[in-house]
């Protein structure tokens, strides 16, 4: 199980993944505005993740995620680019993800096609 690590901003959510091989990770998502669809980050927890070749994207999404549907791990640079999905970008500079293809790339290397399981918490103190 990976451990995805939020720090909340009232404009977006940012949050740091490490890697087995030490590789860090950052991901871009909407501000936390209480799960509402399309609008927020999706609540902290634990998720299973699946390659997905059906949907709008077809990277990862994420199962059973408590009051939504069709939430993906997609490339995107911008906030208003995702709709409650997860953006993985190698860094972010004044809330702009940064090389968002290179983030999934890795992604794409370690888990292929594999389900893997990701826990979604707040940042440590």
């Amino acid at each position: 199980m990976l451990t995805l690590y939020r720090k909340y901003f009232p404009d977006r959510t940012e949050s740091e993944l490490t890697m087995p091989d030490g590789t860090k990770i950052c991901f871009l998502e909407r501000p936390d505005l209480n799960n509402i669809p399309f609008k927020s980050c999706i609540p902290e927890g634990v998720y299973i993740v699946d390659r997905d070749y059906t949907g709008q994207h077809q990277f990862y999404r994420l199962r059973d995620v408590e009051g939504r549907t069709d939430i993906e791990i997609h490339l995107a640079n911008y906030v208003h680019q995702l709709a409650g999905c997860l953006a993985p970008c190698m860094k972010i500079v004044d809330g702009v993800g940064i090389n968002s293809e290179a983030a999934m790339d890795i992604l794409l290397e370690w888990f292929g096609d594999s389900s893997w399981i990701l826990e979604i918490t707040h940042e440590l103190d």
